[in-house]
């Protein structure tokens, strides 16, 4: 068995260190939800290295980078006026704006959780519906989800249940992308990645892989295997 180490370096960033293997890097917004502790306690098979990003302190060659849950994606960014129920973080916004640009060209692999599924849409040129239950399409608690013909189909059934927490939806799939899992009553996109029908270079073939449910909660079966197919394991 290989030892692991915990340590805090100079700029305040957890490394959990093996002597056989360094780990992975991943970024994380530093004014996203999770903080690194959260994710190195959930992401401790990956043995990883968690790195706070900001507008000063990127790091680089990162194998991801999560945007994970939290407020709405600012309306602006979409060309749309802000809907009643919409209550957005623009500092937030702003910031993995510069984070997803900044690391776009690279090898970089991104990570969309709940907000982050439809932020990464955002910033690809997509839209969103900003309030499901003013379109009559509520999504609360459990649903069950149905996949595409995609790569996240070797990872889970044809359909499964998910949690839910979110009011607003990807509504206009953005050009690059493909839907991975639908809500199947309202078909609401739950899921995207890279469209494998388009010439990508190999550095965005596989760049984005979100979903729409909170897997890091591990409150359905099916959890584990969105956060396998997330980290690009098992194929």
């Amino acid at each position: 068995m290989s030892k692991r180490k915990q340590e805090i370096n100079d700029n305040g960033h957890i490394i959990v260190k093996n002597n056989t293997n360094p780990g992975i890097k991943i970024g994380i917004s530093g004014l996203g939800m999770y903080d690194k502790k959260f994710w190195l306690k959930h992401l401790i098979k990956l043995n990883p290295n968690i790195y706070t990003l900001y507008y000063d302190r990127l790091v680089k060659n990162l194998d991801f980078i999560i945007f994970d849950g939290g407020a709405d994606v600012y309306p602006t960014f979409y060309g749309e006026g802000i809907h009643p129920t919409t209550m957005s973080n623009i500092r937030r916004d702003s910031l993995e704006m510069f984070l997803f640009a900044r690391y776009f060209n690279t090898s970089t692999k991104y990570i969309g959780i709940c907000r982050g599924h439809q932020l990464l849409n955002v910033f690809m040129r997509g839209s969103l519906n900003q309030d499901l239950a003013s379109i009559n399409k509520p999504h609360k608690g459990f649903h069950s989800v149905v996949t595409t013909n995609s790569i996240l189909r070797k990872y889970v059934p044809n359909k499964f249940q998910v949690n839910s927490y979110h009011h607003q939806a990807v509504k206009e799939v953005a050009f690059g992308l493909m839907p991975t899992l639908f809500e199947p009553i309202t078909n609401i996109v739950e899921g995207l990645e890279m469209n494998q029908d388009i010439n990508f270079p190999n550095n965005l073939k596989d760049k984005i892989r979100t979903v729409q449910c909170h897997p890091e909660m591990n409150g359905f079966p099916e959890a584990e295997s969105l956060m396998d197919y997330l980290f690009r394991l098992r194929g």
